[in-house]
C-alpha cells in the first residue's frame, strides 16, 4: 500500500517536515494530528502531488510515485470547504470524478482493470452510502454543511480511489453535526475498506476515527500508535498537554535512591519510582491522572465548569479533573491521582 520514506520539506530555508516515514495499510484509517503550523496539510499535499519533497519518497505497493501527476494517482481528496460546484446538481458534482477519470483512461487505476458500472448507477450507490438517497436533482447551494460535506465524500468515493485523503473535512461544521458525520464516516471507510489518511487538529475527532494515530509537532512525528496507545501513554510533556490526557507538573529532583526519587513541585515534594536515571537538580516532567489509587492530595477548589456529563474542576495549584459533581468554589477537596515520570522538562 501506501510507504512513506524520509519525506523532508523546507520553505525558506526553515524546515516544514524533517524526515517522516511511516505506511498505510488496506483498509487502515491513519490520522495526522497535530497543532497549526505541525505540518500536516504540507505532507497530505505531498502525498497527493501537489507539492514535490525536498527529500524522500512518496511509494504505492513499492513504486515510487514521484513521476506520476496528481490525476494519475487515483487518490480521492475531501477538503473542509467541500469544494463543490455550486452551479451543479448534486448528481453532476458526484458524477464529476467518474467523468474526469473515464478521460484518463490510461491511469493507474485502470491498468489494474477495475471494472465500472454506468454513471447513473454508481452515482445512486455513493449517494445511498452518504445517505443521500433521492438527493439526486437538488443544486448542492440549497444544502447544509453536513449535507454538503456527504456529497464531496460520495464525490470522493466514486472513482473507487486507492486512497482517501481528508484535509479538516469537518472544521466548518457544528458539534452536534460533526459528532453524527464522524459515525457515518467511520463506517463507511470500514465498509468500503478503502486505506485512508485523515488530517485533523482536533483530539476528540482523531480518537474517534483513527485506527491508528500519528503526533506530529513542528514537522517531527513526536508519537505513533493506536488511539488507545497514545492516549494512555503519551511518552511527552508536549504530547500530554496537548492532548490533554491529565496534570503535567514540571519538578526539580532533590532526592536520589536507586529508582526512587524526591522531587521538589509546586504541589509540595512529590514521591515517585522511574524507569528513567535523574540526578539531583534536573529538572523533570510528570503527569498526574486522577484515579481510584495512588497518592492523595488535598487542595482548594478554584473554579467548577460543566462539561457535557460532568464537571471540570480547577484546584489551587493549578490541577484540574473531571468530577461527576459539582464542588463548593473554595471548599478543599481530597483526590487520589496516579503519577508518572515523563522524562526531561
Amino acid at each position: 500500500m501506501l510507504a512513506l520514506k524520509n519525506i523532508s520539506k523546507s520553505y525558506e530555508s526553515n524546515p516544514l517536515l524533517t524526515d517522516i516515514s511511516f505506511t498505510v495499510a488496506a483498509g487502515e484509517t491513519v490520522c495526522l494530528l497535530g497543532a497549526s503550523g505541525s505540518g500536516k496539510s504540507t505532507l497530505l499535499r505531498i502525498i497527493a502531488g501537489l507539492e514535490a519533497p525536498d527529500a524522500g519518497q512518496v511509494c504505492w505497493g513499492g513504486v515510487d510515485l514521484a513521476a506520476v501527476p496528481p490525476h494519475l494517482r487515483d487518490f480521492g481528496l475531501v477538503f473542509q470547504d467541500y469544494a463543490l460546484f455550486p452551479h451543479l446538481s448534486v448528481f453532476d458534482n458526484v458524477a464529476f470524478g467518474l467523468r474526469m477519470r473515464s478521460r484518463n483512461r490510461r491511469s493507474l487505476a485502470t491498468l489494474e482493470n477495475v471494472a465500472y458500472a454506468d454513471e447513473k448507477t454508481l452515482v445512486k450507490e455513493m449517494l445511498d452510502i452518504v445517505n443521500l438517497r433521492g438527493f439526486e436533482a437538488r443544486r448542492v447551494t440549497d444544502l447544509s454543511g453536513g449535507e454538503q460535506q456527504r456529497v464531496a465524500l460520495a464525490r470522493a468515493l466514486a472513482p473507487h480511489p486507492r486512497l482517501l485523503m481528508f484535509d479538516e473535512p469537518l472544521g466548518a461544521l457544528d458539534r452536534t453535526m460533526k459528532d453524527d458525520l464522524l459515525k457515518e464516516l467511520r463506517a463507511i471507510l470500514h465498509r468500503t475498506n478503502i486505506p485512508a489518511i485523515y488530517v485533523t487538529h482536533d483530539q476528540e475527532e482523531a480518537f474517534a476515527i483513527a485506527d491508528r494515530i500519528l503526533l506530529l509537532r513542528e514537522g517531527v512525528i513526536l508519537r505513533e500508535g493506536a488511539p488507545a496507545e497514545v492516549w494512555n501513554d503519551p511518552r511527552s510533556a508536549w504530547a500530554a498537554r496537548f492532548l490533554g490526557v491529565g496534570n503535567v507538573v514540571e519538578g526539580k529532583v532533590s532526592n536520589v535512591s536507586g529508582v526512587r526519587y524526591q522531587v521538589e513541585t509546586n504541589l509540595g515534594v512529590l514521591k515517585m519510582q522511574c524507569k528513567h536515571r535523574h540526578a539531583v537538580g534536573e529538572h523533570v516532567s510528570l503527569l498526574l491522572r486522577a484515579s481510584d489509587t495512588g497518592m492523595k492530595l488535598k487542595a482548594a477548589v478554584e473554579d467548577v465548569a460543566f462539561n457535557r456529563d460532568q464537571f471540570r474542576v480547577t484546584l489551587r495549584g493549578g490541577l484540574m479533573i473531571e468530577l461527576e459533581r459539582a464542588p463548593k468554589i473554595g471548599a478543599e477537596i481530597s483526590v487520589l491521582f496516579a503519577m508518572e515520570c515523563l522524562g526531561d522538562a
